[in-house]
């Protein structure tokens, strides 16, 4: 089915290898399945199984040996850090006579409930390839790129399968054979990454294309994935990214019942006229509701105010850590397609770097939402913290309430809770799963501890 495009892509990059493995292994694993693997799987087995810097990579196909059978779902490829999951349903495999080309679901570390597809298994394969071989090449790099204009790339690329091979995967696949450079496009971020083996091909294609590559040269960064929690309906993305005035108040009010820390209109259509643009709906409405606080603004991060907001780099600069660490912003060409896309992602600019790291905080509600209730529980009287692992999340939802929608906060740092009842705001930091929380009130961080199981340790 895919044999001869998987060579394609593996020949571009490491044109004297094979990498193969002998049928015997896939036969084995059947036996023992006792069930018939889809011929896009054993095509990859047949082409690149034995890549031992495959089996290295952030994103890892299951060899033959390691397939399994969880609930009713051949488990294929994991998240080197457990944070995914991707299998087919058995249903799928047992009528391969009739679709052999199945789809593909996502679980997420957590939870029991596999949600959307992320393909059929074929362009799975061919994009999720091109990736990983893209960033295991010695020289690689990125840039962003509107795929309205992908056209532009096919004087210089071969695509790696018709349209309908690659349909719905999150990546798909160029290869340059000229030049031995593998190229993944991520249709959700936009991104174009590259790889070659040697140092000057990416620099000839960057001149060729007028493109300014960003060199990847440490361990990417991987977007943080907390979804939806067991018992949460996901619903569409429509109706829930446009606004998130009502999850900001539920924060707000929670810590501040009798306060209104917002601000008017004006100086945010001030900002407008003297940036030339419209800021995305998120951090309007962030403004509205919060925008007048400049202790919420100033409390760990330092959110910037309308007035103070900026360009550079061709981005809108809206939030920077306090010691200049980081700067977060937002792709002008993001904002000037707000029409089609009004919750764009948020960037992150380390210090002493050129580039910008893409879509590494989330969307813009996603980043706003876990930030504000950073912001308000280290700003709170009584403050604590505990380790809280990810896996245990599910067993808050007695004790919190998570701020916003599942779809509004995916991909974030952090995500906020609250305990209206206690007047407690918390923030869970999913890069060291730590809970952060905070109260007006005495005692009632204690008394949460007691009931909930908790070890918290005092700010």
């Amino acid at each position: 089915m895919i044999v001869e495009l998987l060579k394609l892509i593996f020949t571009t990059a490491f044109p004297g290898e094979s990498l193969g493995i002998a049928p015997a292994p896939i036969s084995a694993a059947q036996a023992r399945l006792s069930l018939a693997l889809p011929e896009a799987l054993k095509d990859f087995y047949n082409v690149a199984c034995a890549s031992l810097a495959l089996q290295k990579a952030d994103y890892r196909i299951l060899p033959p040996q390691e397939l399994r059978v969880d609930g009713d779902h051949l488990i294929f490829c994991e998240e080197r850090e457990g944070q995914e999951v991707f299998g087919i349903t058995l249903a799928n495999i047992t009528s391969l006579g009739d679709r052999p080309n199945p789809s593909v679901g996502i679980r997420r570390k957590g939870e029991s409930k596999w949600f959307g597809e992320a393909s059929r298994l074929s362009a799975f394969m061919l994009g999720m390839t091109a990736w990983q071989v893209a960033l295991l090449l010695p020289h690689k790099a990125r840039v962003p790129y509107p795929d309205h204009e992908l056209k532009k790339l096919l004087p210089y690329f071969e695509p790696v399968g018709e349209p309908k091979v690659r349909l719905g995967a999150q990546f798909f696949a160029l290869v340059d054979h000229q030049r031995s450079i593998v190229a993944a496009y991520s249709n959700t971020s936009e991104m174009l990454y590259v790889g070659a083996p040697r140092a000057n091909a990416i620099a000839e294609l960057e001149r060729s294309l007028g493109l300014d590559f960003a060199a990847l040269l440490e361990k990417r960064l991987r977007p943080r994935k907390v979804g939806p929690l067991p018992g949460e309906v996901v619903g569409s993305e429509s109706d829930q990214v446009r606004t998130i005035i009502e999850p900001l108040e539920r924060l707000v009010t929670t810590a501040f019942p009798d306060e209104s820390l917002g601000m008017a209109n004006e100086p945010i259509a001030a900002a407008e006229a003297r940036l030339g643009l419209v800021l995305p709906e998120p951090l309007r409405n962030f403004f509205a509701v919060a925008g007048g606080s400049q202790d919420l603004l100033n409390a760990d991060y330092i959110f910037l105010p309308p007035e103070k907001l900026r360009v550079d780099d061709n981005h809108l600069i809206f939030c920077e850590e306090r010691q200049g660490q980081e700067a977060f912003g937002i792709a002008l060409a993001n904002i000037a397609a707000l029409g089609e896309r009004p919750n764009p992602p948020v960037n992150v600019r380390p210090k002493g770097r050129v580039e910008w790291l893409v879509a590494e905080e989330g969307t813009l509600s996603a980043f706003l939402l876990g930030m504000t209730a950073w912001q308000v529980a280290l700003m709170l009287p009584e403050r604590a913290r505990c380790p809280v692992p990810e896996v245990d999340l599910p067993k808050l939802l007695a004790f919190f309430e998570p701020v916003g929608a599942p779809l509004m906060r995916v991909g974030a740092s952090r995500f906020g809770l609250i305990d209206r009842k206690r007047s407690i705001v918390a923030a869970y930091c999913c890069a060291d799963e730590v809970l952060y929380l905070g109260t007006p009130h005495e005692d009632l961080l204690e008394k949460l501890e007691q009931k909930a199981g908790l070890e918290l340790e005092s700010l």
